[in-house]
């Protein structure tokens, strides 16, 4: 029950058994009958008052209107509401994509989720807070949910989780998210959020793909790469996942090296000639490093990439800031960005080449180097590694 139709549940209880109450007083005898009515009147009142008032005045709010068996793991749900995501626009035209994910790959395609589980919604939480007579309720839900069984992971998978998600009123767009419900059964890829100790449904803030009470899959998507399970039996949609991640490329695939050699990087094996600090046309410092490309390994997919480096020729790339990281003479394996007004580089995209051949990320951003778990492979190796990758999402593609 939402809090205005609790208070207004109170006051008419309160009216209500008040009047009852004065009736009775005024009458001039009393009887053990209607005093025995009037004390059950009272105690209806503040029995109500018990149940309703830690609904409206405590924070967070629950609801948990079904009872939780931890022993029923069937993946069956809730009846399936009948929409569709759409696409979200502000009043500025400003489009916002509302669905990330597009088809079965894009799970993967900006790093692997922590995990892909069937859960059951044991109860969602509403935080709200008290300003003066008005109480607020906050974008944030917490739902905490029982993992019934699991799809595909890279984690230990525990048994129940704490889930986070946002609105998208007030924060995107004008509307709602597709928040999980109480007792609902739902396939998710989630991502663990180690500061704040709880999960998050990863890359979108929606929920696609819900089981109903038959056990059918519902994607709530007009994507045909998720709505072509619609209506169908849970199995068929774990056993497109099982294809996907059992792919003998899926490992090369979801690394980080791997979707930018794909995508938007050219893995190129460079020797550095010289170097100039410049600013840039907007005041910023950045290095310019003159190199020759001594071989070109692969290059990537973005077809909005008007320059790309040639085995032999020279040019020159860019690196924002001050700090100078490449040896005059050096060799170097790095995925070149070639963006407009480049090519760009960055130390996290850069390996150097060793006498023996192998490469070693550099440390400067080793935390996030694109090399770091590949230190020690040879060139050739990481030429294979990308083109593992690309095999991969081009499978996939559809």
């Amino acid at each position: 029950m939402k809090n205005e139709r609790l208070y207004a549940a109170i006051g008419a209880a309160d009216d209500e058994l008040l009047n009852r109450c004065e009736v009775e007083v005024k009458k001039p005898k009393f009887t053990w009958v209607k005093l025995g009515s009037l004390a059950a009147c009272a105690a209806a009142v503040l029995l109500f008052c018990v149940w309703a008032l830690p609904g409206i005045f405590n924070s967070p709010t629950t609801n948990n209107p079904f009872t939780f068996d931890p022993s029923n793991t069937a993946l069956i749900g809730l009846p399936a509401r009948d929409f569709n995501l759409e696409d979200l626009h502000d009043p500025s035209g400003i489009a916002y994509n509302r669905i990330l994910h597009m088809q079965m790959k894009d799970f993967f395609s900006n790093g692997a989720p922590d995990m892909i589980v069937f859960v059951r919604v044991i109860e969602t939480e509403g935080w709200t807070y008290k300003d003066r007579h008005t109480i607020y309720t906050s974008e944030r839900q917490t739902s905490t949910a029982h993992i019934l069984s699991t799809v595909w992971s890279g984690v230990e998978v525990p048994e129940t989780i704490s889930i986070m998600q946002h609105k998208y009123g007030g924060c995107c767009a004008g509307e709602e998210t597709n928040l999980l419900r109480n007792g609902g059964v739902y396939m998710l890829p989630l991502r663990y959020w180690e500061g704040d100790d709880i999960w998050v449904i990863d890359g979108d803030l929606d929920v696609l793909f819900e089981v109903d009470d038959k056990g059918r899959v519902w994607s709530h998507s007009n994507f045909d790469g998720f709505n072509r399970y619609d209506g169908k039996d849970t199995s068929e949609l774990v056993n497109s996942i099982i294809s996907v991640t059992s792919d003998e490329n899926f490992s090369a695939a979801i690394t980080r090296f791997g979707r930018i050699a794909t995508y938007w990087g050219s893995l190129t094996e460079v020797k550095v000639l010289s170097s100039t600090r410049t600013v840039n046309e907007y005041g910023y410092d950045q290095i310019e490093y003159r190199m020759r490309a001594d071989s070109v390994l692969s290059i990537g997919s973005d077809p909005n990439y008007t320059w790309q480096p040639q085995t032999g020729t020279e040019f020159t790339a860019i690196s924002h800031g001050e700090l100078e990281y490449l040896e005059q003479g050096g060799q170097y394996l790095m995925l070149l960005d070639p963006s407009d007004g480049g090519p760009y580089i960055e130390p996290s995209r850069v390996a150097r080449i060793n006498v023996d051949g192998t490469i070693t990320a550099l440390s400067l951003d080793e935390p996030y180097s694109a090399f770091l778990e590949y230190n020690g492979y040879t060139i050739a190796q990481m030429a294979g590694e990308a083109e593992r990758a690309k095999i991969w999402h081009e499978r996939f593609a559809n």
